[in-house]
């Protein structure tokens, strides 16, 4: 039963992230201010729950209330951990998004570069997170017509996918057809084409869940086919 559930000072910070899965925002920054509320000066938690506070307050688009607490925890990251620590660069990656949907796209490149110096350091270059932030990086520069800096992204982020997962992995669809928008953005239409084709190839073969992929690409095919015309 509910209440015979014992939620100790130990795993109120599990509970509250089981809490922001299910979407049960409100109730979760409940949680994590009780547990913050326990914690001793100094804690490492004490950075993890501002962090969760700040993914809290980028779920409800309060915009300024993320990037304060993300800040603040990105601040008590880097005099507890190594400049190597990845979760720092889980922070800085947050951070970079929150610019992105603010359209502040200097900022976001800035602290997404800030997250793969981190990662490229800890991850030997071969982690899914690198090819996200590479990916991430490469969209904030489509965002800004900066196509070939894009390209340049989407194409590392490929070959990082690439190493790290199965030949037919979304990851890799996904790549390809980043880099397709690319090619047809800048009228490179048989390489747009021969990018979507193989995004749809991987995509055929992926859960029932990237049906609504196979049809935005179809869709994206007929378009370039019919200017190869």
């Amino acid at each position: 039963m509910h209440k015979s559930l014992d939620i100790g000072q130990t795993n109120i910070m599990q509970f509250s992230n089981i809490l922001c899965r299910m979407n049960k925002f409100d109730e979760a920054e409940k949680y994590y201010r009780r547990y913050l509320n326990q914690l001793p000066i100094g804690h490492r938690d004490i950075a993890n729950c501002y962090h969760a506070f700040g993914k809290l307050a980028e779920s409800k688009k309060n915009f300024p209330s993320s990037l304060k607490w993300l800040k603040k925890s990105l601040e008590i990251y880097s005099q507890i951990s190594k400049s190597d620590d990845t979760f720092t660069g889980e922070v800085y990656n947050d951070i970079a998004t929150v610019y992105l949907k603010t359209n502040d796209y200097t900022k976001a490149v800035k602290s997404y570069r800030n997250a793969l110096d981190i990662w490229t350091t800890s991850d030997d270059n071969n982690h899914p997170r690198i090819a996200l932030c590479l990916n991430n990086i490469g969209f904030v520069y489509q965002m800004q017509k900066k196509y070939s800096e894009a390209l340049e992204y989407y194409q590392q982020a490929l070959k990082v996918s690439k190493k790290i997962h199965p030949e037919n992995h979304p990851d890799i669809a996904m790549a390809y057809r980043n880099r397709a928008q690319i090619y047809e953005l800048i009228g490179e239409y048989q390489q747009a084409l021969a990018s979507y084709e193989k995004a749809m190839k991987i995509y055929r073969y992926s859960l029932p869940a990237t049906k609504i992929h196979v049809n935005e690409i179809e869709k994206s095919i007929r378009q370039v086919s019919s200017k190869l015309k």
